[in-house]
């Protein structure tokens, strides 16, 4: 397999849409969630939950590496903004809480995937997206198309799986 180019890469993102990724985590299970929103592909947002101190954290972050990141392997397109929207989507995401023992959404604990899915119900309750399905039936399609796809990536054999169609 001929590795794509950065351009390329770039090329399969749609600006202000509001991307899941998912990153493997090497030899841990399951992967590490983010939401990622270019503005100017390969530039944009970056929000994920992190707990490397110690307690939880959420930094909005610019970026334009994110698509190009080691171990990404989805990158599945949820919904799409117009630029206008920008500025209001940015303001739910930062009121997103962290602080928390469980979500107030689903009653499980705080990881990077409970905030990714408190910030999809936050964006759709402000009316910022539609989700296209429950959440349950989301989180299940972005899974099982991570896991098809996690040994290619960390192998090298396949670049990550960029999804730009909605499911219904």
């Amino acid at each position: 397999m001929t590795p794509l180019s950065k351009s390329e890469i770039s090329a399969q993102y749609q600006n202000y849409s509001i991307y899941v990724m998912l990153k493997s985590r090497g030899a841990l299970p399951g992967f590490h969630w983010l939401l990622f929103i270019p503005t100017t592909t390969p530039f944009g947002g970056e929000r994920h939950a992190t707990n490397e101190t110690g307690g939880w954290n959420v930094t909005p972050q610019s970026s334009d590496d994110a698509p190009f990141a080691m171990g990404l392997v989805l990158a599945y397109k949820i919904g799409s903004i117009s630029p206008r929207a920008w500025e209001a989507c940015k303001n739910v995401l930062d009121a997103v809480p962290y602080d928390y023992t469980h979500s107030p959404n689903f009653s499980e604990p705080l990881s990077c995937r409970v905030w990714v899915k408190d910030a999809l119900v936050a964006l759709q309750e402000n009316r910022i997206i539609a989700l296209p399905q429950d959440l349950s039936l989301i989180e299940r399609e972005l899974v099982e198309r991570a896991n098809l796809r996690k040994e290619d990536v960390e192998q090298g054999r396949a670049p990550a799986d960029v999804v730009n169609f909605i499911m219904n």
